[in-house]
């Protein structure tokens, strides 16, 4: 019998948002390979799920931008999880280092205004 739980250590309420948007795996500021393209999954202040074409290791730093409404928002975060979907795709899993705070309020708002067809 399996007693272990599913306990979910998320901090902040995500809200399932699908936008357009790119990742450039960085090391102390410097590109390590050409950008992948993909969509958000979901978004919360604390990170985000986003689906894309190529695998991006646990622990390689990023530079996430994704569209929203008429702008580009940025945010520097760490990949946290990959994993390969059936599709071909992966979903990366993604925690914040920093976000200008009123491209998170942004991001929020949008996703908020936006839920479920974001």
């Amino acid at each position: 019998m399996d007693t272990t739980e599913n306990i979910d250590r998320r901090r902040h309420l995500r809200f399932n948002c699908l936008s357009l948007t790119s990742l450039t795996p960085h090391k102390d500021g410097i590109p390590l390979q050409p950008v992948t393209a993909g969509r958000t999954l979901d978004i919360s202040r604390g990170g985000a799920s986003v689906e894309v074409y190529g695998h991006i290791p646990q622990g390689t730093e990023v530079v996430l931008e994704i569209g929203v409404k008429e702008r580009i928002v940025r945010a520097d975060a760490l990949v946290v999880h990959s994993s390969l979907s059936p599709e071909g795709t992966y979903t990366t899993g993604l925690r914040f280092t920093h976000v200008a705070p009123e491209d998170l309020n942004l991001l929020e708002s949008h996703a908020v205004d936006a839920e479920p067809e974001c």
